[in-house]
């Protein structure tokens, strides 16, 4: 159709309507449709459009169209609320109807504390999305995450690298997959391995600790969190590349760099794994570095400043710590991994630092598999999405008693403090994808709690109102700067 055809249309049809909204309707129509169509086709349709917009007025049109629109957004929100087979199950509106509410408080790192909140709101269970559920008791981690085939690993967060098409340790789908990565891992933490990995951690704790008295005595507050990442990214490059990114004494985090291996390191084990046909492609094998290099520092970091965090608001369990690691060891150098496992008082303090502050707090989303499954008196069908949040778990009163206080006594033998629902405590996650380094994590904490307890007793150095929850939280904690004043041991 010409654009003479057009501007005829135009002034027989449009002109004498002079109405603005047909007007502009029309005129919208007619631009719209003028080349897309034969010129007789088009033609036809558009005289057949401005005939019924002669007698019928677009103010009407439009009317009529939205509602229409509202006709079906309340049916489709009525189902959604009442009708769908998670609809028994308590939740936010807005949440269930809309993805925006999760957008945002992802997009803001808030994700884990709106979880937290509509816990405290609705209860252990609670629907935080049209087909998402939320859980808080320990039935919830038998049933999803134990070595069970009720659920796996949704394809909604877990997929494979945009940059190579491989899975890593953290993304691979359940079953042959997972296997691979998890049997190139495995070797690498037997207690034969720690025994080897042992005086490597121990050389970078005391180099952290070299480098805190240096700057204790300045007799000004420190910032911990950068120091804590220095020694976890020295240990943790050391562990994969036998050679560390000498963070602790640059003060400042290396580029990765591959160099010669001094001993069986973590790519030793990815080769003998790829030996037999059965381990790590090289793309497969880049993404399991990068897994664990986030996984065995940043974990280990916020743990560690956690601790910290607790100790200098709660003078009492500071004091007890500090005499339970004083009163074991006369030097620093007797400490060791063997010496510190048993600790009561150490072991308290980091459990309940870690139910407090997970190192990893976001949620660990599985996927409902056929024919789906009941939990908590709930049916959720096959491709549901579930999780059991850690923080949401562990400050919920029906979980733990008292559960927004720093109590380390909770976890010793001969506390009475009730409830203490120990399964529901899962911060290294359960079954068959728990995490493989969690004895080197442990260890690594340990020890380095310990030996900064020996050398040091630790105050407040920063503002008195800051709140470690106020934190973003993504995958990992995207940690504030915590100002500590450390006074050296006379």
């Amino acid at each position: 159709m010409t654009w003479n055809v057009a501007t005829k249309l135009l002034e027989d049809y449009l002109w004498p309507l002079y109405d603005h909204y047909n007007l502009y309707f029309g005129l919208f129509i007619v631009i719209m449709v003028k080349d897309s169509l034969p010129g007789h086709i088009s033609l036809q349709f558009i005289v057949g459009t401005l005939d019924f917009l002669r007698e019928t007025s677009v103010l009407h049109l439009l009317s009529g169209c939205l509602c229409i629109t509202f006709l079906s957004f309340c049916t489709w929100a009525f189902y959604r609320l009442k009708l769908h087979p998670l609809a028994p199950i308590p939740g936010p509106p807005h949440w269930i109807l809309s993805c925006l509410p999760f957008v945002w408080a992802l997009y803001r790192g808030r994700y884990v504390t709106r979880i937290t909140e509509l816990h405290g709101k609705y209860g252990p269970v609670v629907r935080t999305a049209a087909n998402e559920v939320s859980f808080t008791n320990e039935q919830a981690w038998t049933s999803l995450y134990a070595p069970r085939k009720d659920a796996a690993k949704s394809p909604f967060w877990y997929a494979p690298r945009q940059n190579n098409g491989s899975y890593g340790i953290f993304t691979a789908p359940s079953g042959i997959t997972h296997g691979r990565f998890r049997r190139a891992f495995s070797p690498a933490f037997t207690q034969k391995s720690m025994r080897e990995l042992e005086p490597m951690i121990l050389q970078h704790i005391d180099i952290l600790i070299s480098q805190l008295k240096k700057e204790a005595s300045k007799d000004t507050p420190l910032d911990v969190v950068p120091w804590f990442e220095y020694m976890a990214f020295d240990i943790v490059g050391e562990l994969i590349f036998s050679k560390s990114f000498h963070s602790l004494t640059s003060n400042e985090n290396h580029h990765l760099v591959v160099t010669l291996r001094k001993y069986s390191d973590l790519m030793t084990y990815f080769s003998l794994a790829r030996a037999d046909g059965r381990g790590l492609t090289v793309t497969e094998t880049e993404n399991a570095i990068g897994d664990i290099m986030i996984a065995g520092s940043e974990t280990v970091a916020t743990t560690l400043t956690s601790i910290l965090y607790h100790l200098v608001r709660n003078a009492d369990a500071h004091k007890v710590l500090t005499s339970e690691v004083r009163g074991a060891f006369k030097n620093g150098n007797d400490i060791t991994i063997q010496a510190v496992t048993n600790m009561e008082f150490l072991n308290a303090v980091i459990n309940e630092a870690m139910r407090l502050c997970p190192s990893l707090p976001m949620v660990l989303p599985r996927m409902v598999n056929e024919p789906g499954i009941e939990v908590c008196g709930y049916w959720l069908p096959a491709g549901t999405l579930v999780n059991s949040a850690q923080l949401p778990a562990y400050i919920s009163p029906t979980n733990f008693a008292r559960p927004n206080n720093f109590i380390p006594e909770r976890w010793l033998p001969a506390s009475t403090l009730t409830p203490h629902n120990t399964t529901i405590f899962n911060p290294f996650s359960i079954g068959p994808r728990d995490c493989v380094g969690r004895a080197f994590g442990l260890a690594e904490v340990r020890l380095a709690l310990a030996k900064l307890t020996f050398h040091f007793e630790f105050e407040k150095g920063g503002k008195e109102d800051y709140n470690w929850n106020d934190q973003k939280a993504f995958f990992v904690l995207e940690k504030e700067p915590f100002f500590v004043r450390l006074v050296g041991r006379n």
